[in-house]
C-alpha cells in the first residue's frame, strides 16, 4: 500500500507548512516531480522518510521561500534506538530566508561548508549525521548562528575546535552524546 500521492497533496500547495511522512519513502517519479515543485510558497517543511529520493533533494533545493526545514531520514528502530539512513541534500546556499535547519540522518562531510549552508541560518540541529570532519571551524563562520545543537552521533571525531572570533552571535550550544569525543579546543 502506498502513501498519499502528490496529486492528492496539491490542495495544500499554497499552505505555509507541510508535513510529509512516508513509511516507504516518498517516491517522486518524473510524473510527480512537477507537482512537488509547485509547493513554492512553503515557509516550513518537515519531511520524515525511511528512504530519501534524490528528486526530493532537488525539489527542496528549489523551495527558496523556506524559513524552517526539518529533514529526517531513519532506517528504523534497532534495540530501541533510531538508526539513521543517508540524507539526500543539495546546496541550500540560495535559501536566504531559511533560518532554522534540523537534519537527522547520515550526511556527507561536504554539507558542512559555508558555501553549502544557508547564509542567514540562525538555528542548526544535527543528529545521527556521522560527520567525520570537525564541523566547528566552518559553523563558527556562520554570522547569524545563535543556536547550535549537535546531538547523538552527529560528529564521530575525538575532539572539536572552536576558533577565536568564531560564533559571533552564538547564545546556545548543546552537545549531547558525541562519542567518542574526548575534548574541546579553543
Amino acid at each position: 500500500m502506498s502513501g498519499p500521492s502528490l496529486s492528492m497533496l496539491m490542495m495544500f500547495a499554497t499552505m505555509p507548512y507541510l508535513l510529509l511522512w512516508a513509511n516507504e519513502g516518498l517516491h517522486v517519479d518524473d510524473e510527480n516531480l512537477d507537482l512537488l515543485q509547485k509547493f513554492t510558497r512553503l515557509t516550513k517543511l518537515k519531511l520524515i522518510a525511511h528512504v530519501q529520493d534524490p528528486a526530493i533533494a532537488e525539489c527542496v533545493s528549489k523551495l527558496t521561500d523556506l524559513q524552517s526545514l526539518k529533514l529526517i531520514s531513519i532506517a528504523g528502530l534497532v534495540q530501541g534506538s533510531r538508526q539513521a539512513s543517508n540524507l539526500e541534500l543539495w546546496t541550500l546556499a540560495e535559501h536566504h530566508k531559511l533560518r532554522d535547519l534540523y537534519l537527522l540522518g547520515i550526511l556527507p562531510n561536504y554539507v558542512i561548508d559555508v558555501h553549502f549552508l544557508p547564509p542567514n541560518l540562525r538555528s542548526l540541529t544535527l543528529s545521527l549525521s556521522q560527520l567525520t570532519c570537525d564541523p566547528m571551524p566552518v559553523l563558527g563562520k556562520l554570522p547569524h548562528l545563535n543556536r547550535l545543537r549537535l546531538f547523538g552521533d552527529s560528529y564521530t571525531g575525538k575532539q572539536i575546535t572552536c576558533l577565536s572570533g568564531g560564533f559571533p552571535k552564538l547564545r546556545l550550544l548543546n552537545l549531547w552524546n558525541l562519542t567518542p569525543m574526548f575534548g574541546i579546543d579553543k
